[in-house]
């Protein structure tokens, strides 16, 4: 700083130096050499000012440095944390395999049946509570571990999924957790015909979807087959995430996972196959439309399906899916609606009022929650929002995002909702299913829609409001329908006027 400080100030005292040696001659001499002696040490000034310049440079450098090794530090830190709880929980394994082992031995040896058939002991009470106390460890790893830090590269994020998901195999912390088959890859090959493109049904959040058949014990079932492609690493770590998180859910209304294969940079996961595909192609491509109680139907199955992540149902976490979208709810042979893909989901306690996950924004366009886009807080009510796009979607029969459009249509929520505040309701509806709706319905359908909608998180409903709307909006469209499939029946029947008789005339 002192090069900053001195330069001017000595450069002006020089100045004025050189201009009272030129003018008063006793002291020209001494005022000449102290003129000079100043220019050197503005000289040196200048060298100073450059010194600070680089000084400043390196405490930039130097600052970034430290906070870099602080979050490197912070990392080792977990990492070790991460270990020592892994250690513990192996060395409680132990110890109750061990106990395990000698109550099998035991009861061998109490019935005489050394090479007989051995049938599974009563487990003792210390091993009921050691298992409690191992599980309840374990969950409670997820209030703090379950959400991988934004902060974290891609790379981190894949080798932490692999190697945890490789050590559990196709256990989870899922309660009740499901059996998840492992395919070998000529398994898939075969099931492919060789990745086949003509198998092609379509593509994925990281890869092509295949339709193929696997056996299942003596029978043949057809599949889909979804592939990541082998560049994508934020695929990875989608893949493991969503093996890990599908193998512990079982709903009517989420996809079920079949089995994976992990080889070498193979990575696929197999599905039910669902026939009539999505419901974005029913809305968006060419074919019969879906009709009013079709399409409330499908959001009544999807919004089911949504509830039970959110609450946890049977299992110890709530899942926020984060990419609830018409292309992302697939539909069965039988019209049932199933939520599917969920590499971008996110897992914590059901214990919390308010599941909240500082993360990055990660999702599509136009179905994006104001509240998680603005600030990267994923809550339950950031689904309810997508949720509400949806809603719309199957209303309008228009796309969430359509540049196609003019500009004032290009955000399909904007859009309606700014329509429906003018009072323009009927200028957004679907054109096809225009007169299967009663205005009862539609109003409620519309409310729904604007709640899931709302700008402030807390003031949208939960999946179980909605759903119990819809299924209202449903038995009242049902029972519309029904009144006038039946005065349609009627208008078609003749009765003969009062004056006319089928008889012969009586003289009476």
């Amino acid at each position: 700083m002192a090069g900053w400080v001195l330069s001017e100030p000595i450069s002006k005292l020089s100045d004025a130096l050189i201009l009272v040696a030129s003018t008063t001659a006793n002291f020209k001499p001494q005022l000449q050499q102290l003129s000079i002696t100043l220019k050197r040490i503005t000289s040196d000034a200048d060298k100073i000012r450059e010194l600070n310049q680089e000084l400043d440079l390196d405490s930039t450098m130097l600052t970034s440095v430290i906070q870099e090794a602080e979050h490197l530090v912070y990392r080792c830190l977990k990492i070790k944390r991460n270990l020592i709880k892994k250690f513990t929980h192996s060395l409680k394994l132990k110890d109750v395999n061990e106990k395990l082992l000698r109550m099998f031995q035991a009861r061998r040896e109490q019935e005489g049946n050394e090479g007989g058939e051995l049938r599974l002991p009563e487990l003792s009470e210390d091993i009921v509570v050691a298992f409690n106390e191992l599980k309840a460890e374990l969950l409670s790893d997820t209030d703090d571990d379950s959400f991988v830090s934004a902060a974290a590269s891609t790379s981190e994020i894949q080798a932490i999924s692999e190697d945890s998901y490789k050590e559990s195999a196709t256990s989870s912390l899922f309660q009740g957790s499901q059996s998840c088959r492992h395919f070998e890859f000529p398994e898939i090959l075969q099931a492919t015909n060789n990745f086949d493109e003509s198998l092609v049904i379509g593509h994925g959040g990281f890869g092509k979807v295949y339709k193929g058949n696997v056996m299942n014990g003596s029978s043949l079932v057809v599949v889909a087959i979804k592939r990541l492609e082998s560049t994508s690493d934020q695929g990875a770590a989608e893949f493991w995430a969503e093996v890990e998180i599908l193998s512990g859910l079982r709903h009517c209304n989420l996809v079920s996972l079949i089995g994976y294969c992990n080889y070498e940079k193979e990575k696929i996961i197999v599905y039910e196959y669902m026939s009539n595909r999505s419901l974005a192609d029913h809305l968006h491509k060419h074919g019969t439309p879906l009709s009013w109680i079709r399409r409330l139907k499908i959001c009544i199955g999807a919004g089911r399906g949504l509830h039970y992540l959110h609450t946890g149902t049977g299992i110890e976490v709530a899942v926020i899916h984060r990419d609830v979208k018409t292309s992302n709810i697939l539909l069965h042979e039988n019209w049932a609606a199933k939520i599917s893909d969920f590499g971008l989901s996110k897992t914590g306690p059901t214990d919390q009022p308010s599941t909240n996950v500082k993360t990055k924004v990660i999702g599509t366009f136009g179905y994006f929650d104001p509240e998680y886009y603005a600030t990267g807080n994923l809550t339950r009510k950031s689904d309810v929002y997508a949720f509400g796009v949806v809603l719309l979607e199957v209303l309008c029969r228009k796309r969430a995002v359509d540049r196609s459009l003019d500009e004032e249509q290009w955000n399909l929520a904007r859009w309606a909702q700014e329509s429906i505040k003018e009072g323009k309701l009927k200028n957004i509806i679907d054109s096809d299913i225009r007169g299967q709706i009663s205005p009862k319905c539609l109003k409620e359908f519309v409310l729904i829609a604007k709640r899931c909608l709302h700008n402030d998180p807390k003031k949208r409903p939960t999946m179980a409001d909605v759903v119990g709307r819809l299924e209202s909006i449903l038995n009242d469209s049902l029972e519309i329908a029904t009144e006038t499939i039946l005065d349609r029946m009627l208008g078609m029947l003749t009765f003969p006027s009062k004056g006319e008789n089928s008889g012969n005339s009586s003289p009476y």
